[in-house]
């Protein structure tokens, strides 16, 4: 038993449990979290920014409910502002590289809200409703430009986020 808990303990060290080529970090700006995993060899990062049922991906604001929510008629307001459609966003997201939809032809949007990030700037919530009479789903987002600031700083290009 003991071994055991040493080789835990020991793989729990930075730099071991994980190729040295690598190097992990992780920094939190207000709600956000950024992770960046440099490959030194290859100089590299593969980055994520994400929030509690947000990440950033693309350029684009992913916002995830449940799985089972069918999102494709959803709607968001961006600090109270015109609503939008998910729909209307379409074009857009599928030329920043996003699947319009999932391989489940029971929910083909999986609960997933996508928001292009050019209509974010300034931005301190987003509200979504993924149909009339649903309830209004807020989520805080003011801290998003200083998290893909500290992501850039941190070596993160706009094309790590995957």
């Amino acid at each position: 038993m003991t071994s055991a808990f040493a080789l835990a303990a020991l793989l729990s060290l930075p730099g071991f449990g994980q190729p040295a080529d690598l190097h992990r970090e992780r920094l939190h700006v207000g709600l956000w979290t950024v992770t960046v995993v440099q490959a030194r060899f290859a100089e590299r990062a593969q980055c994520r920014l994400s929030a509690r049922g947000m990440d950033w991906e693309r350029g684009a604001l992913v916002i995830q409910l449940s799985p089972k929510a069918d999102t494709f008629d959803a709607v968001y307001r961006i600090d109270g502002g015109p609503p939008h459609s998910v729909r209307g966003d379409a074009p857009e997201l599928a030329r920043l590289g996003f699947a319009l939809h999932k391989d489940d032809l029971s929910n083909p949007s999986g609960g997933l809200v996508p928001i292009l990030g050019s209509t974010l700037a300034g931005a301190a919530e987003v509200a979504v409703q993924v149909r009339p009479g649903a309830p209004v789903r807020r989520f805080r987002v003011d801290a998003l430009a200083r998290a893909l600031e500290a992501a850039r700083t941190a070596g993160c290009a706009p094309e790590a986020f995957q």
